[in-house]
């Protein structure tokens, strides 16, 4: 069907704007306080999606925050496509990729490279995010997952124009 030539340059606009859309596949997010370190997410399923609400649903109607926390870094683990760092080169973020070319996610070679011990991912990520306190051992920024969690789903329903300009990495 032809289109009135007056709606022409709006709809194709739009065309191209969905093309973009369709063509997102992955997130990038700053950690905060770091200037050289980022974590590009890749797209979740509906199916994964789902669970993890169904788990934070049920952490709040417990009244334990840390279910909250653990579900939304369990996510965060399984949506991490690759951890990227600066190319001293040229200033871009590349992923870092280990001795095999694999691309560094919250594991060992993340917490090696970094300078930590570790016993889980979930410590990996935590660390990352949160390092503890030489003396207090407390966790420096022990929210900043959430941030990250909260932008992905802002992600997800299609309002990335939503998420703190500050989280948002370099692609």
């Amino acid at each position: 069907m032809p289109i009135n030539e007056k709606y022409a340059g709006a709809v194709g606009r739009a065309r191209e704007q969905r093309d973009k859309i369709r063509g997102k596949s992955s997130l990038e997010l700053r950690i905060p306080d770091y200037e050289d370190l980022q974590i590009s997410y890749k797209l979740m399923s509906e199916k994964v999606t789902e669970e993890v609400a169904k788990q934070i649903q049920k952490a709040q109607r417990s009244e334990r925050g840390n279910l909250v926390i653990d579900a939304a870094v369990n996510f965060l683990i399984s949506a991490c496509r690759a951890v990227q760092v600066r190319s001293g080169e040229s200033g871009k973020f590349e992923d870092l990729v280990d001795d095999e070319d694999q691309p560094v996610r919250f594991d060992e070679t993340l917490a090696e490279f970094l300078g930590f011990e570790f016993e889980t991912a979930k410590d990996v990520l935590l660390e990352t995010f949160s390092p503890k306190g030489d003396e207090d051992g407390l966790r420096r920024n022990p929210d900043a997952p959430m941030d990250h969690f909260q932008a992905l789903a802002s992600w997800r329903r299609g309002r990335a124009h939503e998420i703190d300009s500050d989280l948002l990495g370099e692609s």
